[in-house]
């Protein structure tokens, strides 16, 4: 068939075989079944004969044309939702931070007992030294630099620091450094890292060695952890006892932790205040410590009160009218050691009024990813992978070693109900406008051929109407 004949049989194909408006014409073929009906009609038309032929197919071949492109349409969305997911769920997993950090902002200057007024757990206790025995720095989980880290501890009115990351003393010995060289009139820095493992999350300060982490360490490697602090000259402090259980460590007991030589217990965490190990220790004759496990430089809850040997000693009522002298970290761990009443603590569960703050502004490279997070968040909502405990600062995390992949099929279900909703909608929608835009189009056309609008739909199978249809068409 001619290139004007096949593009005629495609419109009428497409008017009155009941097909979709984008169908594909239909090639042209001679008849040979009862599925194709020739039509032949001669023309004048600008002194050439035309031959016209228009086919019109069966039922199901006519389905199968019309159905084509839509399932094309289907499967091309399909991959494309799952290419989106995909890489939005992997930039979800790892994205950037939102903002661009500058200087930390620490520009105040605070004590708790004559700014805050807060009076000591023992009021009649003296002291020389305001310490804080648990802080993380960056060279851990903190976001605080060394020199951070002292100027915070300052500013809340501290003159002892020990910070104590993970399961290294790397930070620690810079903060030394840093503040022997810069603030040794104001601080000074304990050496200790925080043991943690799987089963406790012990404090040894005072040393100078690092204690090999063991993931899931026995009561007999908890045992040897300890003794090694002792040679070191150090103490031992068990932290956070119900943090610990809230995260379900295999914890030993206060009992055995006693037996085998914990030095202290630590009974405050950030706002939380442990009043059992407090009240346990106290009959026990064990010692007590007050740490805030300070990560990010969030208000200061608590502060602890050392009696440290050698050092004129002050109530808290004196305070306010002398200045602290800085003790040496040796003096203080001496102290600890040798003597377990040389502790009190200031606590208080709304804290200092000051944290640190940052000057920030936004990430470029996380505005620019905002669409596929916010895409990604939408299909990590289906499932959660997570591990089956808390992270163990060794390798991994706690419990079973693979984590753990929980899949949500009812969302899905759903959101593949909505797709396909939503598809078969759009495609409803695109084939209403494509018979309105065709008719349209037809209508047009007889009207510029016959000068009146069709009033018959019969009067298109006409051979003498559909004749000066032709040129009109093609042009």
């Amino acid at each position: 068939p001619t290139t004007t004949t096949n593009n005629l049989s495609s419109g009428i194909n497409a008017e009155y075989g009941g097909c979709f408006s984008d169908c594909k014409p239909i090639p042209i073929h001679q008849p040979h079944s009862t599925d194709w009906i020739t039509t032949t009609t001669t023309t004048n038309n600008q002194s050439n004969q035309h031959l016209i032929q228009m086919a019109y197919i069966s039922r199901k071949k006519q389905f199968a044309y019309c159905i084509a492109p839509v399932c094309l349409r289907f499967w091309l969305t399909w991959i494309i939702a799952t290419f989106v997911a995909i890489v939005g769920i992997l930039i979800y997993n790892s994205p950037p931070y939102p903002y661009s950090f500058g200087d930390v902002i620490i520009n105040w200057n605070y004590n708790p007992i004559t700014n805050g007024g807060f009076q000591p757990f023992d009021k009649n206790f003296q002291f020389n030294a305001i310490f804080e025995p648990h802080s993380h720095t960056i060279y851990s989980d903190g976001q605080l630099t060394p020199e951070q880290l002292i100027q915070f501890y300052i500013a809340n009115g501290f003159n002892v620091l020990a910070v104590t990351d993970h399961n290294t003393i790397q930070g620690a010995l810079e903060a030394q450094k840093i503040a022997q060289a810069k603030y040794s009139d104001k601080i000074s820095i304990v050496i200790g890292e925080e043991w943690t493992n799987c089963r406790v999350h012990m404090g040894f300060l005072g040393i100078t060695e690092e204690v090999p982490p063991i993931k899931y360490p026995t009561d007999d490697d908890i045992k040897n952890a300890i003794s090694n602090v002792h040679k070191q000259g150090g103490i031992v402090i068990y932290n956070h006892i119900p943090w610990s259980y809230w995260a379900g460590l295999d914890q030993p007991t206060k009992e055995q932790l006693v037996d085998w030589g914990i030095d202290y217990f630590d009974i405050t965490t950030e706002s939380i205040l442990d009043l059992q190990t407090l009240f346990w220790a106290q009959e026990n004759g064990i010692g007590i410590i007050a740490g805030n496990d300070e990560h990010t430089g969030v208000p200061i809850n608590e502060w602890s009160l050392v009696a440290v040997q050698g050092l004129p000693l002050y109530n808290y009522t004196q305070i306010g009218s002398v200045n602290l002298t800085v003790p040496s970290p040796s003096a203080l761990v001496q102290t600890l050691s040798q003597n377990r009443g040389s502790t009190n603590f200031i606590f208080d569960a709304i804290g200092a009024p000051y944290a640190a703050s940052s000057t920030m502004t936004s990430n470029p490279k996380y505005t620019f990813l905002t669409p596929w997070l916010l895409v990604g968040g939408v299909f990590h909502s289906f499932f959660s992978l997570r591990n089956s405990g808390p992270y163990s600062f060794v390798k991994g995390s706690c419990g079973d070693d693979h984590p753990v992949l929980t899949i949500y099929w009812t969302k899905i279900a759903a959101s593949v109900g909505w797709f396909l909703f939503t598809f078969v909608l759009a495609e409803t929608i695109r084939y209403g406008i494509g018979k309105l835009s065709h008719r349209f189009c037809v209508n047009a056309a007889y009207v510029l051929s016959h000068g009146e609008p069709s009033r018959k739909r019969e009067e298109f199978t006409d051979e003498h109407s559909l004749t000066p249809l032709l040129d009109i068409w093609n042009k």
